[in-house]
């Protein structure tokens, strides 16, 4: 078991040395444009990605074996009858969220699949429930009247927040679909969440810098290590996600309104039948249905307000009597 251990860890800093190595390699090309180089970067640059998804789940593999080990060190002791520490829901969530984060990570480096998107996501979450239960211990027992005050900070401070985040969302939607919000209802969700990112992408980085500044500074007990790494883990997937949000915004809010806020099928009579199978999306505007937003992936503008014939309706009541 020791020689196994001494070899995991010649393998693991051998790696550790070939992604810097490869790392130093892509910076100097970028900086000073080696013509040597050219063709050998994509080569260098697929090694990097292998080596650091490699180096990403072993970490979540250590990880795991080490509280596997744990919890079995812990087993004998209860039933030696010894005293032990009793692990809350949050916790086994902050656990379970760092092997996930490191799947979800290493599998974006190489795959770059929509399935390791939510993995990634999902650890990001299970760490802000983590860090989020303590933080709220915390502030309980520094804060006398520990409800009332709560309850009316966080919702003055709430109202505020949805006011002005709600009225940013519906002018979002404008611009995107050139029609009222009050139509969109799943789509202006989203669009609240992709105007909140870049505030949380604030917070994350200062939370980072905090961390690192905070164990460099002077020494800590396992539990604050365990937090810190939640925090700076959930720090990296809302900078992460913050970035590529606000890089596809127009391809989110799409995706989310064709899916859910457009109806796939309507009653309404178009100007043809041609122009009626090329259109997949329907959003009823009045409730006399004289008037239609379509949606059209392959036509310039994509959506488009056209007049519903109700031919069609009246037929298909006169087909069912």
């Amino acid at each position: 078991m020791e020689v196994f251990s001494i070899m995991f860890k010649w393998f693991f800093f051998i790696l550790l040395g070939g992604l810097v190595i490869t790392s130093i390699i892509l910076f100097m090309q970028d900086l000073f444009n080696f013509s040597a180089f050219d063709e050998y970067i994509s080569t260098f640059e697929i090694s990097q990605r292998i080596i650091f998804a490699i180096i990403i789940i072993l970490a979540g593999i250590f990880w795991s074996y080490a509280f596997y080990k744990y919890f079995k060190d812990v087993d004998k002791d209860v039933d030696k009858g010894k005293d032990v520490n009793e692990y809350e829901f949050s916790h086994y969530a902050g656990i379970i969220s760092i092997p996930l984060f490191c799947i979800g990570l290493g599998g974006l480096a190489i795959f770059q699949n929509i399935y390791f998107i939510y993995i990634f996501c999902i650890s990001g979450f299970l760490s802000l429930y983590c860090y989020s239960v303590n933080a709220l211990k915390w502030f309980k027992s520094k804060t006398t009247s520990f409800e009332l005050d709560v309850f009316m900070l966080f919702t003055l401070m709430g109202g505020v927040g949805i006011y002005f985040l709600n009225g940013h969302a519906s002018i979002i939607i404008n611009e995107e679909f050139f029609i009222n919000a009050s139509y969109f209802p799943f789509s202006k969700l989203v669009a609240i969440l992709l105007i909140a990112f870049p505030f949380f992408s604030f917070f994350s980085f200062f939370s980072f810098i905090f961390v690192v500044f905070k164990r460099w500074n002077r020494k800590t007990d396992g539990k604050e290590d365990f937090y810190d790494c939640h925090l700076l883990i959930l720090s990296y997937v809302v900078l992460l996600m913050s970035f590529s949000l606000d890089n596809n915004r127009s391809d989110i809010l799409e995706m989310v309104a064709t899916k859910y806020d457009f109806d796939s099928r309507s009653l309404c009579l178009l100007d043809s039948p041609e122009i009626e199978k090329s259109i997949s999306g329907f959003i009823v505007l009045d409730p006399s249905h004289s008037k239609v937003l379509t949606y059209s992936e392959g036509r310039v503008p994509k959506y488009l307000v056209m007049p519903c014939i109700t031919t069609k309706i009246t037929t298909k009541k006169v087909e069912d009597e």
